[in-house]
């Protein structure tokens, strides 16, 4: 069979795609050479979601980033690219973004010399709960708060790994002292980003004053930055009084004024759109949450 022109039409897409990974996961180890190292395996997502992984890097690289080949069946799937495409395309994007930098377990030995990167992240407590076993966390309401290491820029753009309890023990530091240096680090590093459905859009006018997105300036993760310390007082300001909190997603929060629905209204469009629209992975909760602009905290309902 050719491999770079698999038929994935008529038949069941789950079916497609897999045969797909599989493609390019094989035309990607094909590749492997006495100068380059290509690794193929299984990362643990978000919501307990599996995922095939590659990482490709130079020999003696210290560094690269981790690719998903599921990421790349929309472009084989509009049959714009076959498989050996799109493993060119791999290859580029992980060979462009590894260094060669020094950066290993001895950059990350003191604790003073990491907290100014550590960020927070919002993710569904229950959909996480096996992986909560192993990390520190904060709980709030359903949801929970865990925390990440964003690698410098010129080390790996873009990357961060999730802090276990075995960094927290060797830094020697408490999970509440990780929450604070989190909120803090992610204030300043990914600023709060408050707008409404046209700004995010690019439309000037879309009619919709009634709803405000909560994330931040990078648009990844961005329900995190409900908890930062200036948020509440911006929110107060923006919304004049309490509000619902709909989980869009774990990248923003939905606004929406006490008027604009009853609640179980709200948690019915929430199911809704988190069944129909967002990725099993960036499922953030089903439920709906008050915001109480004089406790400046949220609460469900």
């Amino acid at each position: 069979m050719n491999q770079s022109k698999i038929c994935c039409y008529n038949r069941p897409e789950a079916a497609a795609q897999e045969e797909f990974i599989a493609a390019l996961s094989n035309e990607l180890l094909n590749r492997r050479s006495d100068e380059l190292e290509i690794e193929i395996g299984e990362v643990l997502k978000n919501n307990g979601i599996r995922k095939e992984s590659c990482i490709i890097r130079p020999k003696g690289c210290r560094t690269a980033p981790v690719l998903y080949p599921e990421d790349f069946y929309p472009d084989y799937r509009s049959g714009r690219f076959t498989v050996s495409q799109l493993a060119d395309r791999m290859l580029e994007m992980g060979l462009r973004k590894t260094s060669s930098a020094a950066f290993g377990p001895e950059n990350l030995d003191r604790y003073e010399d990491v907290r100014g990167r550590i960020l927070p992240r919002l993710i569904n407590a229950e959909k996480n709960i096996g992986q909560l076993e192993n990390v520190p966390y904060v709980p709030v309401e359903d949801l929970a708060v865990v925390f990440y290491y964003s690698i410098p820029d010129q080390i790996l753009p873009g990357g961060s790994f999730l802090i276990r309890n075995e960094e927290a023990c060797h830094w020697k530091v408490q999970t509440e002292q990780l929450y604070q240096d989190a909120v803090k680090g992610g204030q300043k590093l990914r600023p709060l980003w408050l707008g409404g459905i046209g700004e995010i859009l690019g439309i000037s006018d879309c009619g919709s004053d009634m709803l405000t997105i909560l994330t931040n300036t990078e648009k990844a993760f961005g329900a995190s930055a409900i908890l930062y310390p200036a948020t509440p007082e911006i929110l107060k300001q923006r919304m004049g009084g309490d509000f619902y909190l709909l989980p869009s997603s774990v990248h923003e929060l939905l606004l929406v004024s006490g008027d604009f629905a009853q609640p179980d209204e709200l948690r019915k469009m929430v199911r809704e759109v988190n069944r129909q629209e967002v990725a099993p992975e960036e499922v953030l909760s089903d439920n709906v949450y008050l915001y109480d602009i004089h406790g400046r905290d949220f609460h469900l309902v």
